[in-house]
């Protein structure tokens, strides 16, 4: 039971529907089917129009200026969880299928890619072979890791002051 002071209007309702529609027949209208680059078994819908650094935006009426992928998700599956962002699970920037997205934590996102900071994370080991495990790990105040053994080493070969 909807109480008549905070329940939509049937208009107001009507109005949001139609608005969803032409938002959609916009993304529809900016975006191509690329069979070059499938996920999943669908292929990427490729953003014809504007793009900046690499993904699409569009003007959504009341809104203003808006990441394509983003309304592309919202109009065709729903609205994204306070908190979280979209990853691009085919990982193109310009593609705005709605199922190539899943929305998961900025933390999440970054891990998932292939920034360095992303690909430093990853990794098991040092140039050198030692294992980085959290008892093998010397943080710099700088907040970024180092591996203890190769630390040690280094100090150890380092000249005294007197030796100098």
């Amino acid at each position: 039971m909807y109480d008549t002071q905070t329940a939509p209007s049937m208009e107001l309702v009507e109005a949001a529907r139609i608005m969803r529609e032409a938002v959609r027949e916009r993304v529809v209208g900016h975006s191509v089917m690329d069979y070059d680059w499938v996920y999943d078994g669908r292929p990427c819908w490729r953003w014809t129009a504007f793009t900046h650094q690499g993904y699409g935006k569009c003007a959504v009426p009341e809104l203003g200026e808006q990441l394509a992928h983003r309304v592309s998700y919202i109009v065709f599956r729903g609205e994204i969880p306070e908190g979280l962002t979209l990853d691009h699970l085919c990982r193109n920037r310009w593609c705005v299928n709605p199922w190539h997205l899943e929305p998961v934590s900025n933390v999440e996102n970054v891990m998932r890619g292939e920034g360095v900071c992303a690909r430093n994370a990853r990794k098991t080991h040092c140039k050198h072979g030692h294992e980085l495990s959290p008892e093998n790990i010397y943080w710099r105040p700088n907040g970024r890791r180092e591996c203890a053994t190769c630390k040690t080493i280094r100090n150890r070969n380092r000249p005294k002051k007197g030796d100098r």
